[in-house]
């Protein structure tokens, strides 16, 4: 019985301890521009401007963020250096917000699906797609709805903390 007990509180920590191996950090820190930024985005947008209140830092860097409106909603680039705007090799991660839209379900080459649903704090349903290759390599996303708005979450992250980074990204995920 106190060997099944260990394993249990083992099997219940794993994710915690692979959290904390994704270092966390304020996004006003992390990101240069990001005020500028979402300032821009709120004046072109008349859409609810949403931003996760920490994001993972993987190196000492500084990051950069770039916005952009869309036909129903905007999308906000993290990038590594401030010329990129969202470009596929200098991109770290986004955030988008749509209007209209449904969380897509993603399937790897053997046609298995690989998103799978979760449940976010605020109770909304949340879809979590890991890392994947297909053509080319897709960052691990988590998508959810709100208010009748599809949100998206997208990081370059390993995909052993992908998971709990982006769920903890989707719950700060405050209105500005």
């Amino acid at each position: 019985m106190k060997k099944i007990r260990i394993i249990l509180i083992a099997m219940l920590l794993i994710p915690c301890l692979s959290f904390a191996a994704t270092k966390m950090v304020t996004a006003k820190k992390a990101i240069t521009n990001l005020p500028s930024a979402l300032t821009k985005l709120t004046l072109k947008s008349d859409a609810e401007i949403t931003f996760p209140h920490k994001v993972p830092m993987t190196s000492k860097k500084k990051y950069y963020a770039s916005a952009q409106t869309t036909k129903s909603g905007y999308v906000i680039y993290v990038d590594s250096t401030p010329e990129c705007h969202g470009v596929h090799n200098c991109n770290i991660g986004s955030i988008t917000s749509e209007k209209v839209g449904n969380p897509q379900i993603y399937y790897d080459m053997q046609n298995k699906e690989i998103t799978i649903p979760v449940t976010l704090v605020s109770g909304h349903r949340g879809y979590y797609t890991p890392g994947h290759a297909m053509g080319d390599y897709w960052p691990p996303r988590l998508e959810w709805r709100r208010d009748n708005i599809l949100y998206t979450i997208s990081w370059q992250l390993d995909n052993k903390t992908a998971q709990d980074t982006l769920m903890y990204m989707a719950n700060t995920t405050l209105p500005r």
